[in-house]
């Protein structure tokens, strides 16, 4: 229950920071939290948002390809566009 907690707590922060438009702490928080658990993809996602919005197209499509990857291998799912990541709304 503490690792829930712990990475709900983060999650809810890495979300304020993106709404605040402080991409690099939001990067420095989902880069922490991925340290922690690296499947936690709702955070993987917020990271990849991070850096699609912060203007670091490479860092952002490389995490991308983690994510689409672990998604369509883990779950079957596919994920929208990397392109959809980078306009506005909720994650």
């Amino acid at each position: 229950r503490l690792h829930a907690a712990y990475l709900s707590v983060l999650e809810g922060e890495i979300r304020a920071e993106l709404e605040a438009g402080r991409t690099s702490r939001g990067i420095e928080l989902a880069r922490r939290a991925l340290e922690v658990d690296a499947e936690a993809t709702e955070i993987e996602l917020l990271l990849v948002r991070l850096y699609a919005v912060g203007g670091w197209h490479a860092a952002a499509a490389e995490q991308y390809g983690h994510y689409a990857s672990a998604m369509r291998e883990d779950l079957g799912v596919e994920v929208p566009p990397l392109e959809a990541l980078r306009q506005s709304g909720p994650v």
